[in-house]
Formats: C-alpha cells, sequence, structure tokens
C-alpha cells in the first residue's frame, strides 16, 4: 500500500501534495423524518450530502521559533521614493525598508515626474505597491510621495496563532442538486483574520496603551524569518491579558482583529506575499491564494497515494501556529461544493 496523499490545484490539472501528516475525507447526509401513522418506529429518510476535507500542513523545513512578528511604528515621510515594475502594470517601493505605507497620508504617484495618481487602479499599502488602470500606458520612472511606516519586531513573543476563516454560504438550488446527487454546493462569504501573540511580558511592546488607545496598527507575521513568506494587515487590539506567579515571570497574551479601513483604493486590508525564493510548498502558496482571491481549489483525497476520491472546494479555514517548541503548522478546512468523483 502506497503512502496517503492529499493534493491541491487551482486547475484541476497539475496537483500538489500538502505537506501534512494527518487528515480526513467527510461526508455528513442530512435527515429527514417521514414517521406516518401508525408507525412505532421513527422512521428517517436521507436528504442532502455536504462534505469537506481537512489535514495539517507544516511549513516544512522552518521550526516555529524562526518567526519574525513585526509591527509598524511611526510614519514616515518619503519624497519621490524610486519604485520597481513587479509584472505588467504592477509596481513596488524599491527600498525593502519603505514598502509598508500610511494609509492615512496622501499618495501620489509620479510617472516620469508627473503626477498620474489618477491613473492608479488600485493602491497596496501593506505591501507597498501600486497598479496603473489597463488604459493608462506607464512611460517610466514611477516614483511615490507620502509616509511610510518602519516595522519593528515584538519582543520576547513565545508562540502565535493567525486565525483565517471563510463562512461559506450554501447556495444551493434544486436543479443543481438533482444533477449532482444531491450533494450541497456553496459560495464564499465574508473572511475574518485575527492574530494571537502570548510571551514574556515586555512593555516595549505597548499592547495594552495600543488597546486603550484603540489604535490601528500594520503588522507583520513571516514564518521563515527570512521575509521569504510574509503575511501582513491591518489590525486592531481586541484583548490583552497578564499574568503570572510570585518568583516567576510575567506572562502576556494580545488578541488582534482585522480591520478594513473605508480606502476605495486599497486593493486589501490584508495579504500574503511571496518571493522568488520562498521555501512554501506550492500546495500552501494555492490554498493561501484561493483564500484571499476567493477562488475554488480542487482536492485529491488518496488514502494508497494513487486511489481516492475528487472534487472542488472553498478554503474554509487556513489557520497558521507556531511557537519555541512547534513546527509552523497550518491548519487546512477544504469546504465541498457539488459532487465528488472517484480517482
Amino acid at each position: 500500500m502506497g503512502a496517503k496523499i492529499i493534493s491541491v490545484s487551482s486547475d484541476d490539472s497539475t496537483y500538489y501534495t500538502l505537506p501534512g501528516n494527518t487528515g480526513d475525507f467527510s461526508d455528513q447526509l442530512g435527515v429527514l423524518d417521514d414517521t406516518i401513522f401508525g408507525q412505532t418506529y421513527k422512521s428517517q429518510q436521507p436528504n442532502l450530502i455536504n462534505w469537506m476535507v481537512t489535514a495539517n500542513a507544516l511549513y516544512k523545513g522552518f521550526a516555529g521559533y524562526m518567526v519574525v512578528i513585526k509591527q509598524a511604528g511611526t510614519p514616515t515621510t518619503m519624497t519621490t521614493e524610486a519604485m520597481s515594475l513587479v509584472s505588467g502594470k504592477t509596481y513596488k517601493t524599491t527600498s525593502t525598508t519603505k514598502n509598508v505605507w500610511d494609509r492615512l497620508t496622501t499618495v501620489t504617484v509620479f510617472d516620469n515626474a508627473v503626477d498620474h495618481t489618477a491613473d492608479v487602479l488600485n493602491i497596496d499599502y501593506v505591501f507597498g505597491q501600486v497598479t496603473f488602470k489597463p488604459a493608462y500606458t506607464v512611460t517610466g520612472p514611477v516614483t511615490v510621495t507620502g509616509k511610510y511606516l518602519p516595522m519593528t519586531s515584538l519582543a520576547k513573543y513565545q508562540k502565535f496563532s493567525l486565525t483565517q476563516n471563510m463562512d461559506a454560504i450554501n447556495n444551493s438550488d434544486i436543479p443543481t442538486l438533482q444533477g449532482n446527487s444531491g450533494h450541497e454546493t456553496f459560495d464564499f462569504g465574508l473572511r475574518t483574520v485575527s492574530l494571537e501573540v502570548s510571551g514574556v511580558y515586555a512593555s516595549s511592546n505597548g499592547y495594552r496603551a495600543a488597546l486603550v488607545a484603540r489604535n490601528e496598527v500594520v503588522i507583520e507575521i513571516n514564518p521563515d524569518g527570512g521575509s521569504k513568506s510574509v503575511a501582513r494587515g491591518f489590525f486592531r487590539p481586541a484583548t490583552r491579558k497578564q499574568t503570572g506567579k510570585v518568583g516567576a515571570l510575567e506572562e502576556e497574551t494580545a488578541n488582534f482583529n482585522l480591520t478594513v479601513p473605508d480606502n476605495s483604493l486599497m486593493l486589501s486590508p490584508f495579504s500574503w506575499q511571496f518571493s522568488s525564493s520562498t521555501d512554501l510548498s506550492v500546495a500552501v502558496q494555492k490554498c493561501l491564494q484561493g483564500f484571499q482571491n476567493n477562488t475554488n481549489v480542487y482536492v485529491k483525497y488518496l488514502p494508497d497515494g494513487s486511489t481516492g476520491l475528487k472534487g472542488s472546494g472553498l478554503i474554509t479555514d487556513f489557520s497558521l501556529s507556531g511557537g519555541m517548541d512547534a513546527m509552523n503548522e497550518f491548519s487546512v478546512t477544504i469546504q465541498g461544493t457539488g459532487g465528488v468523483t472517484t480517482v
């Protein structure tokens, strides 16, 4: 018998194996009561089928202690800062120390020293990027004026948990159910992101001051410590707790919830970015992109490595946790939509 495999794909053609070691495929069949007069036993009939795949996925090769978590500092002015082409019509700040922008400061984008902010399609504040509208032709060089946020590492943290969830909306209808053997279908709902950081108390982190002030803060999570795979977003503090015994170190836990500013040009309040040298599994990247972009993924569940089940689904959970004595580990939940085929 071959080794178990759970793999994912964005196109149902090329599949990538999740770097996990445990997972399951579950079917849940709804039931309807059809007990009638004269019967002394309750009778039930099967109804709709709901299936999902769950698994873990390790950031293989990178122990939890390697993670670097940063928060934004004081906004600092940048004037006609150089930008470099990413691809297409997207440009990023050339200086990596200036690629988190203050959203409360007006960003002015220049092309060949002329203000062309009106020709910008969107702004990625958390990664210092702009994308021009399709109809605009860039001359170059592209520069930007505004304020950037210097990022400072948190102190004394020992473990973290980044929760990424999405609500699946049941959009089944009778004709569709009749055509797929009663398998429920789902569409994308609201996504939620939150972060918990805990460790030894350090006043320099300023968790309580941020909570009292209801501050908005950009937080960065870099699991590999080398900026190969980075998540950033706008957060606000939700809870904070200090605790400790006499003669022991004081401990502190802080929780942050994603906040979504009202900004029509903002590309996203939270996203992941992968460098060309990232060591993060392609399967994990596909799942994160599915979560971020509201796109389905295809999944194969192969208990013996070659035969099993296949279907399409939505990423409803792709959370990440790690710590001093644990691997950086993702938890994966794929909510199936529609029917399942055998492989």
